[in-house]
């Protein structure tokens, strides 16, 4: 039997850098490449990116190259989106990112909510991977919403993956599909059977990574600590993402104190490793997520969690993971203060890790291979 073709064209690479979505295409595109058991050989529908994830997934698997992305326009707010969507964006893309590959394929997996009308023509069929319902559930319509084109794109895909049951509830809910193309597929993680006997820190090690605005809900980590200061006189707040302002550091500083936080602005995935892997344990504190990348990341590190009680953060934690009303700064600082007095207990570690083993990238990539064949065999 000949191996599928499967296409993944530029959109997301075009505007990451670095980030969770072209992180796990990227993963996927690797799978196909090492696993070559599963019958699919992965394309690319452009020559030139600089995403960091899927530079180095192409430099491990050899077997593809890629040039230096040109010049691309990232609309950063809504009149600028308006202005460039449609033909103006596709010519930007298509200079940015180099040649299409013209080859038909049996499928297309889009890697955002706008691909270009010649990419979607490429393939036989066409899948979509549904992330999140943010936007809507946050009320941004129209062009304010970032994933302009995602109803359509569902409406016409063959193929419709959702990272979590809840993402799969949220489709029904806003967009009334609940069919045979919907499958669920959880993101995966690189575990171990075990890690070394985590370091006894000099002091109390807190991580929170990724963004902190609106549904991030991170001003409630910083409350939290401030009513513990006396009780946890030693600790150090370790904050991964992008910059911080000069508010947000006046606010650090008078609840948490100006020696017990550190910033680290958008480190690598080898550096994001040793953050996990060496914190007493990692606090996530989303009012909303699609799945909880960050949760599994540090699970597959042995890294005890502390995450809100939101349904889809149990679907990646379940008792592996302590969880705290997200509305409740004080039930938060009386769960760190109990985690705390558990930081030598190895039962944490064995937990996250044992919970990290059911989400494996070799698992996640055998299920898309999986629901690739069964959309184009319909």
């Amino acid at each position: 039997m000949s191996k599928l073709s499967v296409g993944f064209d530029r959109e997301i690479f075009m505007f990451q850098k670095f980030g969770g979505i072209s992180k796990y295409f990227s993963e996927l595109i690797l799978g196909f490449e090492s696993m070559s058991e599963l019958e699919i050989s992965p394309k690319l529908t452009f020559s030139r990116t600089n995403n960091l994830h899927l530079r180095s997934a192409v430099q491990e698997s050899g077997t593809i190259s890629l040039g230096n992305q040109r010049y691309f326009f990232q609309p950063k707010n809504w009149l600028a989106t308006a202005m460039t969507y449609g033909p103006i964006r596709s010519l930007n893309s298509l200079w940015a990112g180099g040649a299409t590959n013209k080859t038909q394929l049996d499928l297309v997996h889009s890697t955002y909510y706008r691909p270009e009308l010649l990419e979607k023509s490429m393939g036989k069929k066409l899948a979509i991977t549904l992330h999140d319902f943010i936007p809507e559930k946050l009320g941004w319509l129209g062009l304010r919403n970032p994933h302009i084109g995602k109803y359509k794109l569902a409406i016409m895909a063959d193929l419709i993956i959702c990272v979590s049951k809840q993402t799969a509830e949220d489709l029904y809910t806003f967009y009334g599909i609940r069919d045979e193309r919907v499958v669920v597929i959880p993101h995966g993680s690189h575990p171990r059977n075990s890690y070394p006997k985590r370091p006894k820190p000099r002091k109390v090690s807190i991580l929170y990574v990724g963004h902190r605005r609106g549904y991030k809900n991170f001003r409630i980590l910083p409350e939290a600590l401030s009513l513990i200061r006396k009780d946890l006189p030693d600790f150090e707040l370790v904050i991964a993402g992008p910059a911080l302002d000069s508010i947000e550091k006046s606010e650090l500083e008078r609840l948490v104190g100006t020696n017990n936080w550190r910033s680290v602005v958008n480190p690598t995935d080898e550096f994001l490793e040793e953050l996990y892997f060496n914190s007493s344990f990692h606090v996530v504190t989303s009012l909303m997520e699609g799945f909880g990348m960050t949760i599994l990341e540090s699970m597959s590190k042995g890294t005890p969690v502390i995450a809100s009680d939101i349904n889809v953060f149990h679907e990646v934690g379940g008792i592996a993971v302590a969880y705290f009303d997200p509305a409740s700064p004080d039930q938060l600082a009386k769960l760190i203060l109990e985690q705390v007095n558990h930081i030598e207990d190895s039962t944490l570690s064995t937990l996250s890790l044992a919970r990290s083993q059911e989400f494996t990238w070799e698992i996640t990539v055998a299920k898309h291979a999986h629901a690739y064949q069964r959309a184009i065999s319909q």
